[in-house]
């Protein structure tokens, strides 16, 4: 897996994350 692959993963995690951080709220 390349450095630009894990970028993107993180990048969709912490965009996921802050979608179900909200919806909690």
């Amino acid at each position: 897996m390349s450095d630009q692959d894990k970028l993107e993963f993180v990048e969709r995690r912490i965009c996921i994350g802050m979608i179900t951080s909200t919806e909690y709220i």
